[in-house]
């Protein structure tokens, strides 16, 4: 990890919510899980790890697009809490992160949740299991997961079934989207 710095005078940066992602992403230790699924095979000024957590604390955030995520962590104290350039997280950069996620998503959905299991003490002896749908916004016309249908809100629209697995407490452990049924 890139070394952090203080603040410098005059400057002004939004913490907000990012001081418990940090805390959270920390704990979780995501960088260094997805940095030992997907070691860099040449080197680069951020590992996918970085820029995994980075998109990570985006959406908890501040949820903005691809392209403006660049935007979002300059003004937010991204370079002083996890040592990464604001100026590095461009879409091209985000977008091959992704990309090489894509392959070992599975895997690495798997490997979070046992760390998360053994660093904050969730008791997964007793799960409970649900398909659920998500509701999504665009066209997809290519997509695998993407179909409409109708919602457990009774409602018709373009959705993602998903797989959840929560603890007797309702805490969420696990999610795993679910390709439609090809009887259709």
């Amino acid at each position: 990890m890139r070394s952090t710095r203080p603040f410098s005078a005059g400057t002004r940066r939004e913490v907000g919510p990012l001081l418990l992602v940090r805390r959270f992403t920390e704990r979780l230790g995501l960088r260094e899980v997805v940095d030992r699924i997907l070691p860099e095979r040449r080197r680069a000024e951020l590992s996918v790890g970085e820029v995994v957590e980075a998109l990570v604390a985006s959406r908890l955030c501040s949820p903005s697009p691809l392209y403006d995520i660049a935007g979002w962590a300059s003004g937010a104290a991204i370079r002083e809490l996890y040592g990464i350039p604001p100026e590095l997280l461009n879409d091209d950069r985000l977008g091959r992160a992704l990309e090489a996620l894509a392959p070992c998503a599975e895997e690495l959905r798997g490997a979070l949740l046992l760390a998360a299991l053994e660093r904050f003490g969730a008791d997964a002896s007793r799960l409970h299991l649900d398909l659920t749908t998500l509701r999504v916004a665009g066209a997809y016309e290519d997509s695998a997961l993407v179909e409409r249908g109708w919602g457990p809100d009774r409602s018709f629209g373009r959705q993602v079934r998903a797989l959840a697995a929560t603890d007797a407490a309702g805490s969420p452990l696990y999610l795993r989207p679910v390709p439609p049924p090809s009887w259709r």
